[in-house]
């Protein structure tokens, strides 16, 4: 993994510093920093298959400054936010689940539903954008109920939020149609 240049950057901290690697980075006046880096093909499929990235920080012995690690670009649309506008599904009925392991497909979501399947992918959508993905290294005990999610949704609830769940047989996603309410608008069969 290697720090790179990008656009947006104004300056390369340590340029001149032997003991360190130049990290291009924009420097804003409040504080933030903002560095961009590439990971290789190997630390790619780490990553893909592992769901980690371990980070290390020299504090030098100092408090731990506050990170945030993104996938998205942060300079990307800065200047214009788009009002958004959806629609709600047409909400689909409920079936018994083919697969002999499976709860059956409930046409809602209950609130203490774990946003997990234990094999495949389940993950909370917020205008079509993954804000919570299932991982494999999770206990099930661990893994969020819908009710995290619900809050989050109360919160801000001017946007299309959607759980996915998809297993062996079986695949489904609800909308967030209303307080507390999560329905069936999609089904599939899954995987085999």
């Amino acid at each position: 993994m290697n720090p790179i240049e990008f656009a947006e950057q104004n300056t390369v901290i340590a340029k001149d510093q032997p003991a360190y690697s130049p990290l291009p980075a924009h420097m804003e006046t409040d504080g933030h920093v903002t560095s961009c880096w590439r990971l290789g093909w190997l630390e790619r499929l780490k990553v893909l298959f592992t769901g980690r990235l371990w980070v290390q920080s020299l504090t030098f012995n100092e408090p731990l400054q506050p990170m945030f690690m993104g996938v998205d670009d942060p300079f990307e649309g800065e200047d214009e936010l788009p009002e958004m506008e959806w629609t709600k599904l047409e909400p689909l009925s409920g079936k018994p689940n083919p697969c002999g392991c499976c709860p059956p497909i409930s046409p809602t979501l209950s609130m203490g539903s774990r946003i997990a399947v234990g094999f495949g992918s389940a993950g909370i959508l917020k205008d079509g954008m993954d804000i919570w993905h299932e991982t494999a290294a999770v206990d099930w005990e661990d893994f969020p109920t819908l009710q995290t999610f619900e809050d989050m949704a109360k919160d801000d609830p001017d946007h299309d939020w959607m759980a996915y769940m998809h297993g062996p047989l079986h695949g489904e996603i609800y909308q967030r149609q209303g307080d507390r309410l999560w329905v069936l608008v999609e089904k599939d069969e899954g995987f085999a």
